[in-house]
């Protein structure tokens, strides 16, 4: 931020695995990186620091249908990232 000011960031969560209700340590590890993140960025937003956004888990809105293998995303999973991301760019704007 220091070397580019002015330049928006837009941090990303961890979109999930489909299989985060059937396998507890996955679903955990993206918990915990989701709420890391989020807590970092209520951090950087609290002492004032301007310019950074959150994309959410959900408003990437990955689904079962989404992935080849439930981590990947296959066609339709890339076709939800470039939605989810165009609406947050078109936010920042």
């Amino acid at each position: 931020m220091e070397k580019k000011p002015g330049i928006p960031i837009l941090l990303t969560e961890h979109d999930g695995y489909t299989d985060g209700a059937l396998n507890t340590d996955r679903k955990g590890y993206y918990e915990r990186v989701n709420k890391v993140l989020r807590e970092t960025f209520a951090s950087m937003k609290a002492k004032g620091v301007k310019g950074i956004y959150l994309l959410t888990k959900e408003a990437i809105g990955q689904d079962m249908e989404d992935t080849v293998d439930g981590t990947h995303p296959n066609d339709l999973g890339m076709m939800r990232y470039a939605e989810a991301y165009e609406k947050a760019i078109k936010k920042i704007k």
